[in-house]
């Protein structure tokens, strides 16, 4: 592409955290960062997770209720709960972040650390997942974020005939419920967006 364009071409990676350890992620940034300007992987299994604010789903749900009754003159009031839904989804899907958490790290120390015991190799993986499993705020970035966001949804189209879009969560988002890690994201890319680069005949774009 810089050969076709004649200039220099900034780039820049954001990836999804996935099941990777935090090992496996410092490797792949080091390795982007060899030919990116920019590299991250949030923290988060998908982009999607940045989603999952209890508060401001049961909020974007109130309000499509409340559309949905503007509409059609039908009362309904909703009474979910979106933080006990994703405990309950969290908690079926527990054994299958933990064995993906396990055969992800086993597929990078086979190729970084091939003389590690498995056993070794199980351990650290299952630390690591109790640690990200220790606390509500955490185990929401590493559950299939996706999948949660679809089982809310199926919650909602039984009982109130009615789905939450991303657009919706985050219009119901307050200013303090948005995740420290998407600012700090935002944030980068921004800066990255001003970057200035010089072309390969001594101008600027």
């Amino acid at each position: 592409m810089e050969v076709t364009v004649g200039s220099e071409i900034l780039a820049a990676a954001v990836m999804d955290k996935d099941y990777r350890s935090d090992g496996e992620r410092a490797s792949i940034t080091a390795h982007c960062q060899t030919f990116c300007n920019h590299a991250t992987i949030h923290p988060c299994k998908e982009i999607e997770n940045f989603l999952l604010v209890p508060t401001a789903m049961d909020r974007a749900a109130a309000r499509r209720i409340a559309e949905q009754v503007r509409r059609t003159g039908v009362e309904k009031i909703y009474s979910g709960d979106a933080a006990a839904l994703l405990d309950d989804f969290a908690n079926e899907r527990r054994n299958y972040v933990t064995s993906q958490y396990q055969a992800a790290r086993a597929r990078f120390e086979r190729t970084n650390s091939p003389k590690l015991d498995v056993a070794t190799v199980n351990e650290a993986a299952l630390n690591e997942f109790e640690s990200c499993w220790s606390n509500r705020a955490s185990k929401l970035q590493v559950i299939p974020g996706k999948e949660a966001l679809s089982a809310f949804n199926h919650y909602l189209q039984q009982e109130y005939g009615v789905s939450v879009t991303p657009a919706s969560i985050i219009e119901a988002m307050r200013n303090d419920e948005v995740p420290d890690e998407m600012r700090q994201l935002l944030q980068d890319i921004a800066a990255f967006a001003r970057t200035n680069v010089d072309t390969r005949d001594g101008g600027e774009t």
